[in-house]
């Protein structure tokens, strides 16, 4: 069963991401969300292994919210901005979507 992951809040705070990352399968994938997108900033506690999922093309970043939070410019390379209605498109995609909070 393939599963779209959603964190929104930072590692640096909570262990949404950390728990996350530890479940998630190879058909998986996951999506950064309001805080959560802090996580993508190029140098962050997690960057490794963001880097590896955004390489793999399963690393995606709502862009409203990175915009919102300034940090576009500083995202990790290969990390996949996307829209709203791209959101919704991708809960459609995968077979369930786990919120991680």
């Amino acid at each position: 069963m393939t599963i779209l992951h959603t964190v929104n809040k930072s590692a640096a705070s909570y262990p949404a991401l950390e728990q996350c990352l530890a479940t998630m399968q190879a058909d998986s994938a996951l999506l950064l969300i309001e805080n959560g997108v802090l996580n993508a900033v190029k140098g962050g506690l997690k960057a490794d292994q963001l880097t590896l999922l955004a390489e793999q093309k399963r690393l995606y970043i709502l862009e409203v919210d990175a915009v919102a939070r300034g940090v576009t410019q500083r995202l990790l390379p290969s990390s996949q901005l996307i829209s709203d209605s791209e959101f919704v498109r991708l809960c459609t995609v995968f077979d369930t979507v786990q919120s991680w909070y």
